[in-house]
């Protein structure tokens, strides 16, 4: 179980992956896996760099370069459009079932995440203002500023329609966003009070919005479940892919 989490740039902020392995690869590999895929490390080695051969990603590895994916975030593999039309439609199904919750069951503590449905959908709403206002080199003011924080989430109603604006802020960031390789830097000052410089590129951010989404969702998720709501699957394949019947 997870403690309840606090809300700071440096929380929102990019984490550090394994030597070699760039943002672009994991959010490849999620979505990779998220349409039926397996993915073992057998698996992942023996696709080298998704797109390479084996040998050459290997070698990549080894030279500490980063695995990169070819056309990422341009090919008809896997774009920011359709990656965020994704994600807010698993974003409505997962808002479907909080709605008819009480205000009681909204704001109800589980030791889980940030430690209740209430503050787990306000982290995520604004941390996604968070990294868009990073994208677009805004400045983004101390914490306790920002419009909304963990730990005075607005009721649900206000949420929702926050978050419907905040989405199409993002659409339009997304839209006029023409280099996703851009290297980006900005200070933040971490948990334990440290000052340090962040370096990361549009596309490095974009990737930490969608797998933080995820991950705080299946969060909101298992509190639903312990309240008795079935929350069904909002896998990438289950949503995003065409199903017709078979014939013959």
């Amino acid at each position: 179980m997870n403690p309840p989490a606090r809300a700071s740039s440096a929380a929102c902020g990019p984490r550090l992956l394994p030597p070699g392995v760039s943002p672009p690869a994991v959010i490849m590999l999620v979505l990779y896996v998220l349409s039926g895929h397996p993915a073992s490390p057998k698996d992942t080695e023996a696709r080298g760099d998704f797109g390479a051969t084996s040998d050459s990603g290997a070698a990549r590895r080894r030279a500490g370069h980063p695995i990169a994916v070819t056309g990422f975030l341009t090919s008809s593999m896997i774009n920011p459009i359709r990656t965020y039309d994704y994600l807010c439609l698993a974003r409505g199904r997962l808002l479907g079932w909080v709605r008819p919750l009480s205000a009681e069951q909204y704001a109800q503590a589980f030791p889980i995440g940030p430690g209740s449905l209430a503050r787990t959908l306000t982290h995520i709403m604004i941390c996604e203002w968070y990294y868009v206002r990073r994208i677009e080199r805004l400045p983004v003011p101390p914490y306790d500023q920002w419009p909304i924080q963990d730990e005075h989430p607005p009721a649900f109603a206000d949420l929702e329609a926050r978050w419907t604006a905040q989405a199409a802020t993002t659409r339009e960031m997304i839209a006029a966003t023409e280099d996703w390789g851009t290297t980006l830097e900005y200070p933040i000052t971490e948990d334990d009070g440290r000052a340090v410089i962040v370096t990361a590129s549009a596309g490095d951010i974009f990737t930490q919005l969608v797998l933080h989404e995820v991950h705080h969702r299946a969060q909101a998720m298992n509190m639903l479940r312990h309240l008795g709501i079935a929350s069904q699957d909002l896998d990438f394949n289950t949503l995003m892919y065409n199903r017709s019947a078979a014939t013959g």
